[in-house]
């Protein structure tokens, strides 16, 4: 609907934290209206991390199976993902603990961005261009 809006109106849109596989193939087919991002987490978590981590990796949008990472990190290699945003949301670890549906959502970005995003660089998933 909202690229609908964007041709009618003669405007361009971006979209935030993308998160499935799915988004990337519709944007992809939509670059010449539409910019999106990708955050560190979503490239580097997928839905087995929450045995682990639990409600510390709790986000929106959530952290979704490998195969939607996986989708990103091709979306990043053709191009589609313009942007790569921290999404800063910083909470207690105290708040985190909390058992869902009590513990909040975010995590913290800004000073985890380029560290993370330096290790995918390492592993050969992405350049500093």
């Amino acid at each position: 609907r909202l690229v609908r809006i964007a041709r009618k109106a003669r405007a361009r849109i971006h979209v935030l934290h993308i998160s499935t596989a799915e988004e990337i193939a519709f944007l992809e087919r939509h670059k010449d209206v539409a910019t999106c991002e990708a955050t560190p987490h979503h490239l580097t978590l997928s839905a087995d991390d929450y045995a682990r981590l639990g409600t510390l990796i709790q986000m929106n949008p959530p952290v979704r199976a490998a195969r939607h990472r996986d989708g990103i990190w091709h979306g990043i290699a053709q191009g589609i993902v313009d942007v790569l945003g921290s999404d800063h949301a910083p909470h207690t670890l105290a708040e985190k603990a909390k058992p869902y549906p009590a513990s909040p959502s975010g995590m913290t970005g800004v000073q985890t961005l380029v560290p993370i995003m330096l290790d995918h660089v390492n592993a050969g998933r992405l350049t500093l261009q």
